[in-house]
């Protein structure tokens, strides 16, 4: 089978697997009839999935191989109990790769010929299937469930032997442990600090995910040939944040490989981020040394603890002195310091996160000042020399020139040493805030009670004026923190006073025109977006973008700016605003790289929306498909923006007709939205929407209808009964009404939401606009099927709305806009079947040209149009067709 035959296999199977058994066969003789080659495999891998899943029915599992777990057993004493060739599912074992005192691990590839592909599978020893390592096995899938990232080994398959061992199938990867690479490459000093910076942005991945690894070690960071880092073996890896079942036992809470072991995990204290902080200094001093930081010889956990008293830690650079390595010059100063400083005995003491670890290996490969130094003028100064030298060696040519250098940079370096000071300083506050949040998952310390995500940020909203009271600009951080954490999840009002109370510290502590200002006015103006305040938005926008745009460097923030400024001026309805203002924000973006490529992606989503609510769906596919792309690459395929994203495309592809790729997508939102978020969510409700508009595209009403009703509630319950996207369900809730037959209740429907939209939007937006025409055709539908009588009346009653409905369009939309051509069209048809042809014809000629541009192939309602305008006679009656 070649990748592209697999391709269409897998998206196949991934289907029905979805459906219900009763509908699951129905769909399969479906896609049979369009690919009969499909049909024998499909079978074979439905049957295979029934056999085997049974380990995966809660998710995907995976398998920690503990050869790191402190015990008196030698590794290799229970002998290995497969054989190469031995069926394991799907498998076919082909040769071990390694064996330590819990599991074997062997290379395996797919032995029922569906696909050409070699994997790891880790089994567990015969004869320790133990209720432990089953919970382990559990919560570890909950880890990789979140953990969708290209430095990070995947799950790919689970299940159990015939005799009842369970096993896991993970990506080979193929490479050397990160200390083989370097030493057999004889790395230099900034490619050995380059593939810890790499550790380190991978490890600082799962901590955003609220993961601990707790077993970071050389054996788990494998280097591919093209130089990837890749992570394995999360199976110690601890939640930051509860969940059933995940409580550990004193045996799981000390599982630990000695050599890497942070101090206080030896001690058997609750998991924290420094864990892996310590694991990172340990890798670090051995990729720069060739030695282990401190020798640990003890077996016992009771004997570690013993020994911690004694240990100290060596500088790195008198260690390679003493082995005469070429780094040891080098390693003197800032790098003794960044090692150092991650080695801390007390957590409290060493880098608070691991971005602020790769931040300092970075800043010291680039010359910059790191944080972990003492930051003296003279140091400060050393810094810069070394950053400029030749300009310097210039300049030391004259002698005045370099007074006047020391003059000028000694007032500026003191400026900046004190503002350094102040933002470190501030940075370890909200650093040892955060954590002392994440400790209140811990349910020793919360005394058996389990908290929600949200229980955790509303402690912590209610601790910040009690803690830091005096400290306003700290306070004012993590007012804004913990502001922009209620508005993701979906909790705008209790964001609101958070962010009003930030504003006005930072107003008042750093004045009305300094750019924190700016960034907590952005903050604001996005929640009073989603709450529907948009004149309150666009002041403080306009504000903050008035104070960015004077300040030098600051094109990515105009950029952010611009484009939530853009999209309230969207929800306002000046469409031709809100599209200049995201133009100009993606240019911005674009232009930046690397650097402006998350927000060039939000920045493209907004046009996507822009255009599909115009009803524009062919220039909103490819934008939301080249944001899509750009998520996948930067936040994996299973990040929660990138889910959203993937609805986007969905309902792109859904308005072009693809169905069973918007199909596909919108069931893939809904599994990993609930994962992500759980089903209170606004991802979710949408992602409900999005799959009743598919069933509904596919003649599935009662489906259809379900899910619709759904949303709403969803909706009603996150944002209010009239908020947008509670009404935009009720619209297709009333459309579906229609073509059920239920034409009063369409009209009804149709009407409530043109009310509602009035309320909330005001009369000139186009959203009223076009509830002002779906109620003109729903009366319109309503009098065909009462008789002659009533579709006349229906037609004087339409007429008046659907003028209303155009003179919108003409005002707000942009003059090659898809939904004013379809005005156009609409009312121009109305005004010919009731005998005024002069201006129905007039009417119907400007839509077609209007739509014609965009569809140069022709589509359905271009065919309309013109269909209706050749139908139309003129003011003499007669019918424009024999022209």
């Amino acid at each position: 089978m070649n990748s592209e035959q697999w391709q269409r296999v897998s998206a196949a199977f991934d289907e029905l697997c979805d459906l219900p058994p009763a509908e699951r066969e129905t769909r399969l003789v479906a896609l049979a009839r369009d690919a009969a080659d499909l049909e024998a495999q499909l079978r074979a891998m439905l049957s295979a999935d029934a056999d085997e899943r049974g380990a995966l029915a809660g998710g995907p599992l995976a398998l920690e191989d503990l050869d790191g777990l402190v015990s008196d057993q030698p590794e290799g004493s229970v002998g290995a109990s497969l054989a190469v060739g031995r069926r394991v599912g799907p498998w076919r074992l082909l040769a071990p790769l390694g064996e330590g005192g819990m599991g074997e691990v062997w290379v395996a590839e797919r032995a029922d010929d569906t696909v050409e592909q070699r994997v790891a599978i880790k089994l567990l020893r015969r004869g320790l299937e133990t209720d432990t390592l089953l919970r382990r096995f559990l919560r570890e899938r909950q880890i990789l469930a979140r953990l969708t990232h290209p430095g990070i080994a995947r799950l790919l398959d689970a299940g159990s032997t015939t005799d009842g061992r369970p096993f896991f199938v993970m990506e080979l990867v193929d490479g050397r442990t990160i200390t083989s690479w370097a030493s057999e490459r004889e790395l230099g000093l900034e490619a050995r600090l380059q593939l810890v910076i790499a550790v380190c942005n991978i490890v600082d991945f799962a901590h955003r995910n609220l993961v601990v690894h707790r077993d970071l070690k050389p054996s788990n960071m494998l280097v591919t040939r093209g130089g990837e880092v890749k992570l394995l073996d999360f199976g110690i890896a601890k939640l930051l944040e509860p969940q059933a079942g995940t409580q550990m036992t004193e045996l799981e809470a000390r599982a630990l490989t000695p050599a890497y072991a942070a101090p206080e995990q030896i001690r058997g204290e609750p998991a924290t981020t420094g864990n892996d902080v310590y694991a990172l200094g340990v890798l670090l001093y051995e990729l720069l040394t060739a030695k282990l930081p401190h020798r640990r010889a003890a077996r016992g956990l009771s004997d570690l603890g013993a020994e911690l008293e004694q240990e100290s830690v060596e500088r790195p650079s008198s260690v390679a002195r003493a082995a005469a390595s070429p780094f040891a010059r080098r390693l003197a100063g800032d790098l003794d310091t960044i090692v150092l400083s991650a080695l801390r005995k007390e957590p409290e003491r060493r880098y608070a996160k691991v971005e602020q670890l790769a931040d300092d290996l970075q800043r010291y490969l680039t010359g910059q000042p790191v944080s972990a130094r003492a930051d003296t003028f003279a140091y400060r100064t050393q810094k810069f020399l070394g950053r400029h030298r030749w300009a310097v060696v210039t300049a030391g040519l004259v002698a005045v020139t370099v007074a006047l250098l020391v003059g000028f940079y000694t007032a500026r370096l003191a400026a900046e040493r004190d503002r350094a000071r102040l933002e470190a300083e501030k940075a370890r506050r909200v650093s040892a805030f955060l954590t002392s949040l994440f400790e209140l998952s811990d349910v020793e310390r919360t005394k058996g009670v389990k908290l929600s995500v949200r229980d955790i940020v509303d402690r912590g909203a209610a601790r910040l004026k009690r803690d830091l009271a005096s400290e306003p600009e700290l306070a004012a951080s993590m007012l804004s923190l913990i502001g922009n954490l209620y508005n993701h999840l979906d909790m705008q009002q209790q964001a609101v006073p958070l962010l009003e109370e930030a504003l006005a510290t930072r107003r008042r502590l750093v004045g009305p025109l300094h750019p924190e200002v700016a960034a907590s006015e952005r903050e604001l103006g996005i929640v009073l977006k989603e709450l529907g305040h948009g004149d309150r938005a666009a002041a403080l926008l306009r504000h903050a973008l008035s104070i960015e745009e004077r300040e030098p460097g600051r094109e990515l923030e105009v950029a952010k700016t611009v484009a939530i400024l853009a999209a309230v001026d969207g929800e306002a309805g000046d469409y031709r605003a809100a599209l200049a203002g995201l133009e100009r924000a993606a240019a911005l973006q674009a232009r930046a790289g690397a650097a402006g490529e998350t927000d060039l992606a939000q920045t493209l989503t907004d046009e996507g929306h822009l255009y599909l609510s115009l009803d524009d769906s062919s220039r909103a596919l490819p934008l939301l498909q080249q944001a899509f792309a750009i998520r996948v690459r930067r936040l994996g395929p299973e990040s929660p923006t990138t889910v959203a994203s993937l609805l986007d495309v969905g309902a792109a592809q859904l308005e072009t007709g693809n169905l069973d790729a918007a199909l596909a997508a919108a069931q893939r939102v809904l599994v990993l939205a609930e994962r992500a978020y759980g089903a209170d969510h606004s991802l979710y409700a949408w992602g409900l929407g999005e799959l009743g508009s598919v069933w509904r595209a596919k003649g599935q009403p009662a489906k259809a209808r379900e899910l619709y009703e759904r949303a709403i509630r969803a909706f009603t319950a996150i944002y209010g009964a009239g908020s947008v996207p509670a009404l935009i369900f009720r619209q297709s809730l009333a459309g579906l009404l229609a073509e059920t037959g239920d034409l009063r209740g369409s009209l009804r429907e149709h009407q409530a939401v043109l009310a509602s939209y009035q309320r909330t939007l005001g009369e000139d937006h186009p959203r009223v606009g076009q509830a002002l025409f779906e109620v003109a055709e729903a009366r319109l539908a309503l009098g065909r099927s009462q008789g002659a009588a009533s579709e006349a009346a229906a037609a004087r009653d339409a007429e008046p709305d659907m003028r209303r409905g155009l003179a919108i369009f003409r005002r707000q939309l942009r003059p090659d806009s898809n939904r004013l051509g379809e005005g156009l069209v609409a009312l121009g048809d109305l005004l010919c079947r009731s005998g005024d042809a002069v201006e129905g014809t007039s009417l119907l000629r400007e839509g077609v040209t209007v739509l014609a541009p965009g569809h140069p192939g022709g589509d359905a309602r271009l065919s309309a149009a013109r269909a209706a305008l050749r139908a139309c006679p003129d003011a003499a009656g007669v019918s424009l067709v024999r022209r």
